[in-house]
């Protein structure tokens, strides 16, 4: 098992938890345009998860990790993909997406919405000494619709495209999942 992310952070809470676990994962720190220089063997399946994708702000940056994960996958492997349903998103333009507490911290999570992009943002309130502080930490991302990133792995060498509402695999509804995910096949032979 390999672990990839360009986040030094994530892959240090990587370590620690394999650690814990006593297993042996690979770790490597690359961006998804460097995949195949950062790895040298192929897999069974390539999981992308926590709505990664959106972080590749132009189409061709899309196809690009997109042919990546083929090139890292034996023919007929799986690649797993999670993204948000931003096909429901869009459409509703619900601005806040969901409000939650943890350890004496509330987190709202809220979209702005602008013509080319969605401004994720994570608001954190904690009450301290009397005082509310706050901290705000927002993100860009290229909304990915589903007709986009079905066309996209087809073009990328992916079949038996099957799209699920969450991870759980339930049924995909355009208006009502919170997720599209995303179970593609490499194919056999290239056409």
């Amino acid at each position: 098992m390999t672990a990839m992310d360009m986040s030094k952070k994530m892959l240090e809470r990587v370590k620690a938890h394999a650690k814990d676990l006593h297993l042996k994962i690979d770790i490597v720190d690359s961006t998804f345009q460097n995949i195949p220089h950062r790895l040298d063997k192929k897999f069974d399946a390539v999981l992308c998860m926590g709505n990664s994708l959106p972080h590749l702000l132009t189409h061709e940056d899309l196809m690009q990790a997109l042919k990546n994960f083929s090139a890292v996958l034996h023919p007929g492997g799986i690649l797993i993909l999670q993204l948000l349903n931003y096909d429901r998103i869009l459409m509703s333009r619900e601005r806040v997406q969901s409000v939650k507490e943890a350890r004496g911290t509330t987190f709202v999570r809220f979209c702005e919405f602008h013509e080319d992009c969605v401004v994720f943002n994570i608001l954190r309130l904690k009450k301290e000494e009397g005082r509310i502080i706050h901290k705000l930490d927002s993100v860009r991302l290229r909304p990915i619709l589903k007709p986009e990133i079905m066309g996209a792995l087809h073009e990328a060498g992916f079949d038996d495209l099957r799209i699920h509402g969450s991870i759980a695999l339930d049924d995909f509804c355009a208006q009502t999942s919170k997720d599209l995910v995303v179970l593609a096949l490499k194919r056999k032979a290239m056409n």
